[in-house]
This record gives C-alpha cells, structure tokens and sequence, in this order.
C-alpha cells in the first residue's frame, strides 16, 4: 500500500490520488504468504517484490490482475503456472497534460 500511495503522490494529478483513495477504501490488504514454489523463481524478470505479490496470490489461490507480463512468461517458461488477468498497462497522465515537469513543478 504505501508503494502504490508513493507512486500515486508523486506522478498522480488530483484526480488520480483521488481515485486511488477511492481504490484503497474498497480493497483488502492482505499477510504476504508466497508459495514455495513461486519464492524459489529467479531470473531478470523476476524481482522480490514480484514473488511475493504473485506468489502470495498462488499460495491463496486467488487470481493476480496485473499488467505485468515479463513476469508471467518468465514464470510460465519456469513452469509456474498461476492464474492472472492481464490487463494493458496505463500511465498516470493528469499531471504531464497539464505540463507538470521535475523542471517546472508548479505548472
């Protein structure tokens, strides 16, 4: 939760943390228990972060919506085969339409 807050805070508009908000409100955070056979996983497209989140979600046997394929051929290639919802990824956006940049913050 505080990653996605974090990303959310310094690349989301207004409206972007709004409905993040709004997400965390309706979402339920859960203990990271990865599966043995997803912590064991290795390889460039593989990090920590990404074990214990797919690998919590084995391990529950609940299904990962993510945009993150690299992880899911890479883990797929090692014979981990879990369930997932693919979906495209999106960029927070409301801050660059509105000509927010690191050199010029407060436009």
């Amino acid at each position: 939760v505080a990653k996605f807050k974090q990303i959310v805070n310094i690349v989301g508009g207004a409206e972007e943390r709004k409905r993040g908000d709004e997400w965390l409100a309706k979402v339920e955070v859960i203990d990271e228990v990865p599966s043995e056979r997803c912590s064991k996983l290795t390889g460039p497209k593989i990090k920590e972060q990404h074990r214990i989140i797919f690998g919590t979600a084995d391990s529950l046997k609940y299904t990962t919506t993510t945009s993150n394929i690299a992880y899911v051929r890479s883990a797929h290639q090692k014979g981990v085969k879990s369930s997932f919802y693919l979906h495209p990824a999106r960029a927070l956006t409301e801050q660059k339409a509105r000509g927010f940049s690191k050199a010029n913050p407060f436009l």
